[in-house]
């Protein structure tokens, strides 16, 4: 029997019914039909309940939509049964602005005793209030026991939790510690913040065990848990990972959160947004659909990562409808993920670079560490260069020793037993890059750094200069010697020059530190002097890579292994998927030719490029074997059996 686990590729449909709503009022089942028939989904996921708390299906348990012409969900199962595909339901779960309505008593309030979130009453649920009981887990029970759902992504929960100052927040706190929860400013406080975050994972844990205690079978998540917003070792029982992302810059948005939830090892997708929205907010009725050409893009670097690819539409006021004039565009999508089903699906990465995220949240977000900016922005600068690499989880370390290098972003704190492990991993030879402001101290960085001082700094880029606007950490060199020099202008003049990463042998490895905060600007100010520079970087560490791509900057790499071959695969990232004002496009120009260099002692058994299925020519053999691909349209796939 299928499970989530077997779902590669997915649509999802919901349309947060809202007061007045007519639901089924000009559903056509001939289009859902059609759409399901053309694009042969592994799975559907479709709405229930939105944020608004208003149920889109006859709920005994919360509230529905006063007109309801037909059953949608109903429906769905039943053309979705016909077929074999998976059904999930879209439920909204803390965030629920009715109950915040009808129960203002069950709302998360801030410390002055106010409705946590902007809405009317706040519209964010506490999780320690009786709502999970009263309604959450007797709505899931319906969906999976009278209309024989599959599953359920619960939405609107770590983003809709607070620090919460309730009183069934405050009473719970007082009857496990026996005190009063503290304020902001008073001892114990940052231990009531984490007591809010175990508040959350026993609210998801607690609707998990009683859903699963009638219908076992029934598959469960929380979105976006265990991902970028919460890197932590998994203890609450999900049954995948899975979250949309941003609707626009979407295929760098994918990129970078794709690598955090792969650090979880563990059934995972990701979900697109099928338009681009403005602003980007579930409200919104501003939204163009976006181009198959677009989604396939967009597909392809989740692809390469080894998960599942699902997208999805919102359609407000229709009550359920699919746009039958899209589904020609959705088939192309579809088209292009089966294609590449083979050689992605379940792939396990074999990057040697890692990125460490801090687990540290700080007292301000209950989730999603301050430190998440950094992190991407090193993910963006390391693929940029055509670099493979990989997220490591602060709060789950394992396995090191598959990396030849490991960065630290700058981060509030790292624990000091982190900073241990990072050192003792150069010791036994590996490179470790820590960004401006990460300090190990004067015997294993070398050097010691002064208060930073915000400044325009202008690494050398390998032979060209790039301008950051920063802070600048002078280091006192204690051993270490400068890798790559910064100048103070955009020229080249000695007196103006200072370093810009100092290296220091540590052991059998090296450390590099940045002297300014790399992490901190990348994202915001990408230049091909940057990329050079990246690649420079690395260089002069004395990085070699197994495998690496030339001939374009926009050939992205991402390595996995699946069926025991190496599959290389280089994504195109030209196009305007990052240019402002740019809402959809359906054309992308190609990159190529480009030259795949496989450092290996022996040549290679075969190198097939896939999905083509087309036998790579041999161009040189010089520190390794060179292969040439002509031209590259998205997404192809090097397979390398060695």
């Amino acid at each position: 029997m299928k499970t989530r686990k077997d779902c590669f590729f997915g649509l999802h449909f919901d349309f947060h019914a809202m007061n007045g709503e007519e639901v089924g009022s000009i559903i056509d089942t001939s289009s859902i039909e059609k759409m399901l028939d053309a694009t042969k989904p592994d799975m559907i996921q479709v709405d229930t309940k939105g944020h608004p708390g208003i149920s889109s299906y006859m709920t005994d348990a919360g509230v529905h939509a006063e007109v309801m012409h037909m059953d949608v969900l109903k429906i769905w199962r039943e053309l979705t049964s016909k077929r074999g595909i998976r059904l999930y339901a879209h439920h909204s779960g803390l965030f629920d602005i009715m109950q915040a309505k009808l129960h203002p008593e069950w709302c998360s309030l801030d410390v002055e005793g106010n409705p946590n979130g902007c809405f009317e009453n706040g519209g964010f649920m506490s999780a320690f209030s009786p709502y999970v009981d009263k309604v959450l887990i007797p709505q899931i029970k319906e969906i999976a026991g009278t209309y024989k759902t599959d599953g359920v992504w619960v939405d609107g929960e770590q983003w809709g939790a607070y620090i919460d100052y309730s009183p069934w927040a405050k009473d719970a706190w007082k009857k496990e510690t026996g005190k009063d929860a503290p304020l902001p400013e008073e001892d114990g406080y940052l231990d009531y913040v984490e007591f809010c975050r175990e508040g959350f994972r026993r609210y998801v844990a607690h609707y998990i065990a009683e859903v699963k205690s009638e219908y076992p079978d029934f598959e469960i998540t929380s979105n976006w848990m265990y991902s970028h917003a919460m890197p932590e070792k998994r203890t609450v029982p999900i049954d995948f990972i899975s979250g949309d992302y941003n609707s626009s810059n979407s295929v760098n948005s994918a990129r970078d959160l794709g690598r955090c939830i792969v650090a979880q090892d563990t059934t995972w997708d990701l979900m697109a947004w099928g338009q681009n929205a403005r602003p980007e907010s579930w409200l919104t009725r501003d939204r163009c659909t976006k181009e198959g050409t677009q989604l396939c893009q967009e597909a392809a670097v989740v692809l390469a990562l080894g998960g599942g690819f699902q997208f999805f539409n919102i359609l407000y006021g229709t009550g359920g409808l699919v746009q039958e004039w899209a589904i020609d565009s959705w088939t192309e999508v579809a088209k292009f993920c089966r294609e590449r089903q083979e050689y992605c699906f379940g792939g396990k990465s074999i990057a040697d670079i890692g990125i460490l995220y801090s687990k540290y949240y700080g007292d301000i977000n209950l989730f999603t560490p301050r430190s998440f900016k950094q992190l991407r922005a090193f993910v963006s600068m390391t693929a940029d260069a055509g670099l493979s690499c990989d997220v490591i989880n602060e709060a789950d370390m394992k396995n090191l020793e598959k990396y030849k290098v490991i960065i630290l972003p700058s981060a509030e704190f790292y624990e000091p037993e982190t900073l241990k492990i990072i050192s003792d991993f150069a010791k036994k030879g590996g490179i470790v890059i820590a960004d401006g402001g990460v300090d190990f101290g004067a015997e294993i960085s070398g050097a010691t750094f002064k208060e930073p001082v915000k400044k325009l700094v202008f690494p050398d880029c390998d032979g060209r200069l790039s301008c950051l606007d920063t802070k600048y950490f002078e280091p006192e060199l204690k051993g270490a010697e400068t890798l790559i020099d910064c100048y103070d202008g955009n020229y080249y003049y000695e007196k103006e020059k200072h370093p810009g990463c100092i290296i220091n042998k540590f052991g059998k490895g090296k450390v590099i530190s940045f002297c300014f905060d790399m992490g901190d600007v990348y994202r915001d100010n990408k230049t091909y002097a940057l990329k050079q520079f990246t690649r420079k970087l690395f260089r002069e560490a004395g990085y070699n890579a197994f495998i690496s791509v030339t001939g374009s900057d926009y050939a992205d790499l991402t390595l996995t292994k699946k069926n025991g071959k190496v599959m290389a695969h280089i994504i195109n990232m030209a196009g305007e998927h990052n240019a402002v004002g740019v809402r959809t496009f359906n054309e992308i120009p190609k990159i190529g030719p480009l030259d795949i260099h496989i450092r290996c002692p022996k040549k290679p058994k075969a190198v097939i490029l896939r999905p083509e299925n087309k036998k790579l020519k041999l161009v040189d053999k010089k520190d390794g074997f060179t292969y040439r691909i002509d031209s590259l349209d998205i997404h192809s796939i090097v397979e390398i059996e060695l």
